[in-house]
């Protein structure tokens, strides 16, 4: 079972697509390979929280609890649509499985 009190560690804090414990660069596209990985990142783990919030059901509630602050300001016009749409589709998909 995950442990809840590393839940959070997996989405930035202060949702500025730095991630936490990780290095940041002033350029989100590192390299010439033109790939956004913040965007990379915030997809994947939007994806580990949808395949954990199926697998757990109602169960995944207490761990959201603790994910939601961090994946809400995701949804703030400071961040891309492309941003905007996964946190917001995220938090839809983790109500409709819990």
């Amino acid at each position: 079972m995950p442990d809840e009190d590393n839940m959070s560690d997996f989405v930035d804090d202060d949702g500025d697509g730095a991630g936490s414990g990780a290095g940041s660069d002033s350029d989100p596209q590192s390299g010439d390979d033109g790939i956004d990985h913040d965007e990379v990142i915030l997809g994947n783990t939007t994806d580990l929280i949808l395949y954990l919030a199926r697998a757990l059901g109602n169960e995944f509630h207490p761990f959201f609890a603790e994910i939601a602050p961090s994946l809400v300001p995701y949804t703030s016009d400071k961040h891309p649509k492309s941003d905007r749409h996964m946190a917001i589709g995220a938090i839809g998909e983790v109500f409709a499985a819990c």
